[in-house]
């Protein structure tokens, strides 16, 4: 599925679910991570996750369509169109469009630190950090501190 594909999934959806002609842009966006889409209401311009359609296929996205359509023509209408509305809970529970999309996987990669590990050559302490330093002893304030290495850890929880 393309983009005009889904702009005209999203006008079939608002004409047989709501009544009325969309008259905008639908598109996928595939820099969502956690939402299902959301509805640039001054634009007409409503953007759904390409993750979505890809793991829950096309019920989830007109599931998606039903709530920013919700959101756009409470706005067409001059009518609070925020979640928390009562005009919205209302529109969207008549249409049955779901209050949350599914929930989409994610394959994120625990994030890696590097530790540099560091030891005074004149009185024998050792330290590690978490970025490079050119710094004398903390302890001695004698010598500064010789670089011993360096090792890639994930983050501690």
């Amino acid at each position: 599925m393309n983009d005009s594909s889904l702009t005209q999934l999203t006008e079939a959806v608002a004409r047989d679910t709501f009544g009325r002609s969309f008259g905008g842009r639908a598109a996928f966006n595939s820099r969502f991570r956690s939402r299902g889409g959301d509805v640039n209401v001054k634009q007409s311009l409503i953007r759904v996750s390409r993750r979505l359609y890809e793991e829950h296929g096309q019920e989830a996205v007109i599931g998606v369509l039903r709530h920013e359509l919700c959101h756009l023509f409470l706005f067409r209408d001059g009518l609070p169109y925020t979640h928390r509305s009562k005009e919205f809970k209302e529109l969207a529970a008549a249409v049955d469009a779901p209050r949350f999309a599914p929930p989409i996987e994610r394959n994120r990669q625990p994030k890696r630190y590097r530790r540099f590990y560091y030891a005074c050559p004149a009185c024998g302490s050792r330290f590690k950090t978490n970025a490079k330093i050119h710094a004398p002893c903390p302890h001695c304030h004698q010598a500064t501190l010789l670089y011993t290495g360096t090792r890639k850890t994930t983050h501690p929880l």
